[in-house]
């Protein structure tokens, strides 16, 4: 049964806290690059598997884009463009989609990509998240010669670039056929694609390394968020699980860790005014609160009623919800379930997403019928913008 969600509650647009050693920075221009050295990054927690294909948590994502690549990547303002791609066009009807690869590209076990390895993988990912929706669009994907493969839509789909790129999602990962067929739908462990790192090691709970990829072939585009040049100028990266956020804001302190991610944002004053860190703000992102919607009240459960939904909404005080993630600084409540920004908001997203009536919530849950069945909240709890909010829903 594919998976429904339907997002409510808190569109909050929050921003993650980086700290990086100055000095270590300071030694060269960022404009002039440097081979070599070893890259060490504090992160709170890893991943269980390097298999971006099944989730969207975003260590996943950032372990396995080191050494994977995608068609299409995401530059700094949210477009898709060709990466492992060369060129690309649309039938007049939109329901043929011809694409060719760029030339020269080696996978990380000396195969050379080409059309046989994209509907490898495009297999798999059918299986999981946006490949199981993509599919329901696709007729079929077939090699048209070594570089080129078509894919041929039942109907027009305007987002299946969108749905192609990484780190959209559950976006479309390439990796060798050789590969696929060993692996099968099993979870990746290990990850062995086009990408500028090669992984090295994987001592769980400790550290996490790859080492530059020598036969990394870059594009020539300037970089743009994942899109462009990624040229491996490092010899390695390490990441270390520190689950400690203190831990981590000291030890870049002490120059055991380069980078330590997900720094509190209650730490950010104090670590303006240490010349010895630089904090860095990512852009910032919406954060929703979803419900599945797949197990219906048919089959027994409570989030298929619309009500039932709308109530829990109702019993939330999203305002709340966005000072629990830390310094407000850094987060704000929105009146929609779209950050700040899209054309599309409309005045009716304040009555509908942000209103908060506890009592109003009772009566609806109350007619219902609800029983007290327990309702399961997954959050990440090494995020506090995720977990601390998640925290005071529940409540």
């Amino acid at each position: 049964m594919k998976r429904k969600f339907a997002a409510f509650a808190l569109g909050m647009a929050a921003s993650a806290l980086m700290l990086l050693a100055s000095p270590a920075l300071a030694q060269q221009a960022p404009d002039e690059p440097r081979r070599g050295g070893t890259l060490v990054v504090a992160q709170a927690a890893e991943p269980v598997h390097l298999d971006p294909m099944k989730v969207t948590t975003q260590n996943y994502v950032e372990y396995t884009m080191l050494m994977v690549e995608g068609l299409f990547h995401i530059d700094a303002e949210g477009a898709a463009q060709p990466h492992l791609v060369d060129t690309y066009e649309s039938s007049e009807d939109g329901l043929t989609w011809t694409f060719t690869l760029r030339s020269g590209v080696q996978f990380h076990n000396g195969e050379p990509l080409t059309s046989e390895d994209v509907i490898a993988s495009m297999g798999r990912w059918f299986n999981f998240g946006q490949g199981r929706e993509a599919d329901e669009f696709i007729d079929s994907v077939e090699a048209v010669d070594e570089l080129t493969f078509q894919i041929h839509l039942n109907q027009p789909f305007p987002l299946l670039i969108g749905y192609l790129s990484i780190p959209a999602g559950t976006g479309l990962y390439i990796y060798p056929k050789s590969v696929i067929d060993e692996v099968g739908l099993d979870d990746m462990v290990t990850a062995v694609g086009t990408g500028p790192f090669v992984f090295d090691r994987w001592v769980r709970g400790s550290v996490f390394r790859v080492v530059r990829n020598e036969n990394y072939s870059a594009r020539s585009e300037p970089v743009s968020g994942f899109a462009g040049d990624a040229t491996p100028w490092l010899d390695a990266i390490e990441i270390r699980t520190v689950p400690d956020a203190a831990v981590r804001l000291a030890g870049v302190g002490t120059g055991e860790f380069d980078v330590a991610r997900s720094v509190s944002t209650d730490a950010y004053e104090s670590v303006l005014a240490n010349p010895q860190l630089r904090a860095v703000r990512n852009g910032g992102a919406p954060y929703f609160i979803q419900i599945d919607r797949s197990h219906g009240h048919s089959q027994g459960g409570w989030t298929g009623i619309q009500e039932f939904r709308q109530a829990l909404s109702l019993a939330m005080d999203k305002d709340l919800l966005a000072a629990s993630s830390g310094n407000p600084e850094f987060s704000s409540a929105e009146d929609c379930n779209l950050a700040v920004g899209p054309i599309w908001r409309t005045d009716i997203c304040e009555e509908r997403y942000r209103a908060y009536d506890p009592e109003r919530a009772r009566e609806m849950i109350e007619a219902t019928g609800y029983d007290g069945e327990e309702l399961i909240y997954v959050t990440d709890p090494s995020r506090e913008q995720f977990f601390n909010p998640a925290l005071m829903a529940v409540r």
